[in-house]
């Protein structure tokens, strides 16, 4: 309920001219009906005014306790909560309501200076500094729809309905008065100007607030630390930017932390990012992309769960149109120290790049590989990261970092590192590397137009020796190399597979009462999302930013927005989330088909025991991949051993943990053959 407000009684405007206050008009100024007087001194008003009580103290850092109320500052059309404490104001706060509970002290000054928008709307040069992919950011954008805008330019009518939508949602948040919101505290933090701030907001020490929406929330409250400096920008709930942080037209996502003097422009930062001492520039750092070193520059990119190692850099620069070209560095890649790409180039999933590539370099092909220089050229490993520790450790990090508080999150993330997407990545990889092989038994001409540029040189150390290197695309790729990678990949997909069926058995316990309900094939092996039916399919899946999607709902969803069926943001927000909650099951119609096709029978032709024959292949498998991550955690450690002073193991929680992991894989794999097993007997199958 809105308490009663009134004017100023004459001995309460005598009392505020004895305490040094003064006023243009005092008849606009309006107070609680519970207001003292007693807590206002050395206050200037002018314009229209409203006061709230002022009873409470505020407990500040250093147990120290201040009565609320204003004292040494100027206000200008202002509204003031209940219990607000504002004090010591260089210049005057204009235009803002301050809500109840607020602790504002020691600022140059405050400022709405006109009805503006506060960041949203705002546009963002993200992956083509001259201007080509031009995004928009607001208040909760999602990775998803800025990977529409960022990566889908040619699609004009796809972007002509983005626009309007955000258009729209400008437009809401447009005003000609800013917000601070309840319990937020503002201490010595220098000049702000069309800036709204949510409820807890904790600013302190900052330099210079421009033009932005500070999203806080009770739950997931938003810190601002010393010598910021932010012009044009969006934060997320339960995001933090301190230590001289630098910014212009960015957008911040949830639970990311910039700091140690990071500075960037023109980009956006989505969940869980970490940034601290380097540099970004028309960057699109998708969720959990980390760089923290110094003379690390992100550049004109697509980034996602990607960690950027000291001095690494990529360069939009070599070319006579300007800064227009971009690369893409797919989930999980990794860029050793000093490492160097000169985009237009793309790296494949959970990829390591170690080196400098000018030969713009395009791996997606083959996921889960190094790319590393070796005089001057590039040789790419297949598979190499799938049996290494750091890939397990990161795997398992990232949904355990996952610091998002909010109850309904932006970003719509799908942690599994071997997916539709990796999946169909590594059965590409397979039958390129069979074409390798075929193409340069038979003798093919290297510039044969026919093998689209699969092969284009073999190099032979005698006339009558076997071949010991191919070439992809400008990259070489050993033959020993390539033979490797071929079984891992082999082993992966037993995995997947397996992981799959176990993802499965459990969504369907969880629809099904677990003793009473007899286990019926028909619905086990069902795909219905919201009652329709999906197709079992092999089409071709995206990673959309964290959100793993068939490529055919991603076009369906756009043919939405083009045709102006979706008509707000928040409703394609919402949208992502039913995309996001329907994942399992078009997963499962993805991998079903899969099965028989490994296995070249009839989809009609998968039974029970079918399955059990994947739990069998998964178990062998995991065997091998994690004792061979073991042996490399093992090798690590042997490496700082080497130089610690005393003897004996040196303890690591994740080995621990892999080795927990590896002793409960027959476990894991007898459970799930005992419930394929229950349907057999129930149905009386053979």
């Amino acid at each position: 309920m809105i308490p009663p407000y009134r004017k100023l009684n004459p001995s309460e405007i005598e009392q505020l001219n004895f305490q040094a206050c003064t006023a243009d008009d005092w008849d606009k100024i309006l107070v609680h009906e519970d207001f003292s007087a007693e807590a206002i001194r050395s206050v200037h008003f002018s314009g229209d005014i409203k006061l709230g009580k002022f009873e409470a103290c505020h407990n500040l850092p250093g147990n120290v306790k201040k009565k609320s109320g204003i004292r040494r500052a100027h206000l200008h059309n202002c509204e003031v909560g209940n219990n607000v404490l504002i004090e010591n104001i260089g210049e005057y706060i204009a235009n803002y309501i301050i809500e109840d509970d607020c602790c504002i002290e020691q600022l140059t000054f405050m400022i709405c200076d006109a009805e503006n928008s506060f960041g949203n709307g705002v546009e963002i040069e993200v992956l083509d500094e001259t201007g080509g992919r031009l995004s928009r950011m607001y208040n909760g954008i999602s990775s998803h729809t800025a990977y529409l805008m960022a990566m889908y330019p040619g699609r004009s009518d796809l972007q002509v309905q983005l626009k309007k939508l955000v258009d729209h949602k400008t437009q809401q948040e447009r005003s000609a008065m800013g917000r601070v919101g309840r319990s937020s505290y503002l201490i010595n933090a220098g000049m702000i100007l069309n800036v709204n701030m949510g409820p807890y907001t904790k600013v302190r020490g900052s330099s210079f607030l421009y033009n932005g929406s500070i999203n806080s929330t009770e739950e997931a409250p938003i810190q601002v630390g010393a010598e910021v400096n932010a012009q044009s920008f969006i934060l997320s709930p339960g995001s933090e930017i301190k230590d001289g942080v630098h910014l212009v037209r960015c957008f911040v996502g949830e639970a990311s932390i910039l700091g140690h003097g990071f500075t960037g422009h023109d980009s956006f930062f989505f969940a869980n990012c970490r940034m601290e001492n380097g540099e970004a520039c028309a960057s699109f750092a998708g969720p959990f992309s980390t760089s923290m070193h110094k003379s690390t520059l992100m550049i004109g990119g697509l980034f996602s769960f990607c960690n950027f190692g000291s001095g690494s850099n990529q360069s939009n620069h070599l070319y006579k149109l300007g800064p227009m070209h971009s690369g893409v560095l797919e989930r999980g890649t990794k860029t050793g120290s000093d490492s160097y790409l000169l985009w237009p180039a793309k790296i494949g999933s959970f990829s390591l790049v170690k080196g400098r590539h000018i030969n713009n370099p395009d791996t997606t092909a083959f996921p889960f590989s190094y790319l590393v220089e070796n005089r001057g050229m590039s040789y790419l490993v297949p598979a190499a990261s799938l049996p290494s520790i750091g890939l397990m450790r990161d795997v398992n990090k990232w949904p355990d970092r996952d610091a998002r508080k909010t109850s309904k999150k932006q970003d719509k993330i799908i942690f599994h590192f071997l997916n539709p997407n990796t999946i169909e990545e590594i059965r590409k990889a397979i039958k390129i590397g069979n074409d390798l092989r075929l193409h340069a038994s038979l003798g093919y001409n290297p510039e044969d137009a026919a093998m689209q540029g699969v092969v284009s040189e073999l190099r032979h150390a005698a006339p009558d020796d076997p071949i010991l290197e191919y070439r992809y695309r400008g990259m070489r790729i050993r033959r020993s190399s390539l033979e490797k990678g071929s079984g891992l990949y082999k082993v992966a997909l037993q995995i997947y597979l397996g992981d799959v069926v176990f993802r499965q058995i459990e969504a369907f316990k969880q629809a099904n009462d677990k003793d009473d309900s007899k286990i019926i094939w028909k619905d086990f092996i069902k795909t219905r999302v919201f009652d329709k039916e999906i197709p079992y399919n092999q089409e071709k899946w995206l990673d959309i930013s964290g959100l793993i999607l068939p490529e055919a709902a991603i076009e369906y969803l756009i043919g939405c927005i083009e045709r102006g069926k979706i008509t707000s943001v928040d409703e394609l927000e919402d949208r992502w989330e039913e995309l996001y909650q329907t994942y399992q099951v078009r997963e499962w119609a993805y991998a079903f088909p899969l099965i028989a096709e490994l296995r070249n029978i009839a989809l009609r032709d998968i039974k029970p025991a079918t399955l059990l024959t994947v739990l069998d292949e998964w178990q062998e498998a995991s065997f091998t991949l994690c004792n061979q991550a073991l042996l490399d955690a093992e090798l690590e450690l042997s490496m700082k051993r080497s130089f610690a002073p005393e003897e004996g193991e040196v303890p690591n929680s994740f080995v621990e943990k892999l080795r927990k992991l590896i002793a409960d894989i027959p476990h894991k794999a007898d459970t799930a053959r005992q419930f394929i097993q229950e349907h057999i007997t129930q149905n009386n199958l053979h």
